[in-house]
């Protein structure tokens, strides 16, 4: 047969009926369990009291624990959360240390309060794939560095209008510069919105965006009228790799943001989303600590950019101003073509009209550039023609933020 095994509540049982039937005394029992005098009259008197149920191990957790919150402090978290639905435990704990509430619990104590309730759900680490990125390129330190620009998805509003938000943001101070809500993703409205904030905000040094219109096309460097116009202007491009939106990360988390407290549900009518998105960018900009600042408010660090804006006057060509004297200049005419070497080469139609500069860098090899900004190699026709032909940089096969770089 198997041992029986005794636990230590059925030891506690038999000193009890062993002492109270009087068949030994509790000196002899305390020494034959092994316990001391008062350990087996402490049982004896919870017998006393309560019966079989009080010999049972009891809850060692206090009954009024020195570090338990404040039922106060739990309320505010939980009345500032529903004022902002987004927003998670770091931000939520910046905000009461801001308003000056006593007792803060730390980051971790106020993400376990929102999952107690329901409203947060624990969530896996990520496995985030290892992309080799310039540091600068990737994390900018300077405000005005590089401002990033992209189409919000769009989404149809309560009189059956598509919106279009146009989206614009300083990387370095996360400062939103601009939520504009468009009808389509039309050139002419993107060139109205930058013009604007080149006015208010001054110039950047760098733009960044994605490879959809109007910021890119498929044509010699990807370039379109509204990039031709940075250029000229003395703003560097900055394309991310096709297909890999976490290149411009931030930005896309800010889209996340937008979608859940401006498109959920969506206005009725184009003024009233646009106040929407004013209403956002203030808090965004004002209220919401971000913790790739240090926890401060976008307009704690952002500062406007030191270049003025100078519009680009009917008949000026600023680009000349790049190039060097040995550079070979020549205009592209109104269809895109460029007359040259005794010839016409197609270049783009978005450069018609400015002043491109060649340069030889080596026998019937020639750079050509725009503002200082490679676009195009032109080199002697490999087949049996004899003319020249221009290669597309795009086909190179570098990363597209290196080849757009001034």
């Amino acid at each position: 047969m198997p041992w029986k095994e005794i636990c230590t509540v059925e030891l506690r049982q038999q000193l009890v009926r062993l002492v109270l039937g009087r068949t030994v005394s509790v000196t002899e029992m305390a020494r034959c369990m092994g316990v001391s005098r008062k350990t087996a009259h402490k049982w004896l008197r919870r017998f006393s009291a309560g019966g079989e149920p009080a010999l049972l191990d009891r809850s060692r957790a206090p009954r009024q624990p020195a570090n338990r919150l404040d039922d106060a402090v739990v309320c505010r978290i939980l009345s500032l959360r529903c004022q902002q639905p987004t927003w998670g435990a770091g931000k939520l704990r910046d905000r009461l240390l801001r308003d000056g509430l006593v007792n803060v619990p730390c980051e971790r104590t106020v993400g376990r309060i929102l999952q107690r309730v329901g409203w947060t759900e624990p969530t896996g680490a990520r496995r985030r794939p290892v992309v080799p990125r310039e540091p600068m390129w990737f994390k900018p330190t300077e405000t005005n560095a590089v401002w990033s620009i992209d189409f919000k998805g769009h989404f149809r509003l309560g009189d059956s209008t598509v919106c279009y938000p146009l989206t614009v943001r300083d990387v370095a101070s996360r400062y939103t510069l601009d939520i504009r809500a468009q009808y389509s993703t039309a050139a002419h409205g993107v060139f109205a919105v930058m013009e604007d904030l080149f006015q208010r905000y001054g110039l950047p040094s760098c733009i960044r965006s994605d490879n959809g219109v109007p910021f890119a096309t498929s044509g010699l460097a990807r370039l379109s009228e509204l990039a031709v116009w940075w250029l000229r202007l003395g703003i560097s491009l900055d394309l991310i790799t096709p297909g890999r939106p976490g290149e411009n990360g931030s930005h896309e988390q800010m889209h996340r943001v937008l979608k859940a407290e401006t498109s959920r549900p969506p206005q009725w009518d184009m003024p009233r989303q646009q106040r929407r998105f004013d209403a956002f960018v203030e808090t965004y900009n004002t209220q919401r600590p971000h913790e790739g600042i240090g926890m401060r408010r976008p307009v704690e660090v952002y500062t406007p950019s030191a270049r003025a804006y100078q519009p680009i006057a009917r008949g000026t060509d600023p680009e000349i101003q790049a190039y060097p004297g040995h550079w070979e200049q020549c205009r592209v005419s109104k269809d895109g073509m460029l007359p040259w070497a005794g010839g016409v080469l197609m270049l783009s139609t978005p450069l018609a009209g400015c002043v491109v500069g060649l340069e030889e860098v080596q026998e019937e090899v020639w750079r050509v550039h725009l503002c200082r900004s490679l676009i195009g190699i032109v080199r002697r026709a490999r087949d049996q023609s004899g003319g020249w032909e221009v290669v597309d940089v795009t086909a190179t096969g570098q990363p597209s933020r290196r080849r757009h770089q001034a």
